[in-house]
């Protein structure tokens, strides 16, 4: 399911990715959109809620595994910028999957909640392997759920700066 919306300087699209979501499945939804118009086909920043954040590191997986080619290329492809929501597939992720954000230049805004201990390993790991910023919100694990203002102006501060920002707290 997924839910769009547009202002005059910021469109956002939602998608509701399930547990399994890959690599594969994140291109299929890009596609999909992109060929109903509802994005534009240029790279994004994605959000990615808890377990969605498997999709971003199956991507960056595969990409390292594609040695042919750059893999820096094959991600800059989808995306601009990251901000995974304690994304507990980066505990069990690569150092090399992990590194391959550097290496693209894909800046990382890793964001937990300060009630959520998963959340904040998998956020520094993202620190100390993919060079991300990092924000600690008043909140459980779905911290944008108790922190939603917070949550909102971070995500826009970050986008609105291209991703060079450092909120860590």
């Amino acid at each position: 399911s997924g839910a769009s919306t547009m202002t005059a300087d910021l469109s956002v699209t939602a998608l509701d990715l399930p547990v399994s979501a890959d690599a594969l499945y994140l291109n299929k939804a890009f596609k999909s959109l992109w060929e109903r118009g509802i994005i534009s086909g240029e790279a994004t920043y994605i959000v990615t809620p808890s377990a969605s954040g498997s999709s971003m590191m199956s991507a960056a997986s595969f990409a390292v595994s594609k040695q042919a080619e750059d893999a820096s290329k094959i991600l800059r492809r989808l995306v601009r910028g990251w901000i995974p929501v304690a994304a507990g597939a980066v505990l069990s992720a690569s150092s090399d999957a992990l590194e391959v954000f550097i290496e693209s230049e894909i800046p990382i805004l890793a964001i937990y909640g300060d009630q959520d201990a998963k959340g904040k390993k998998s956020s520094e790991r993202l620190s100390d392997e993919a060079g991300a910023s990092t924000l600690e919100l008043e909140g459980r694990h779905p911290c944008y759920l108790d922190s939603p203002n917070e949550f909102i102006r971070a995500v826009t501060d970050f986008i609105d700066n291209g991703g060079n920002m450092d909120v860590r707290r």
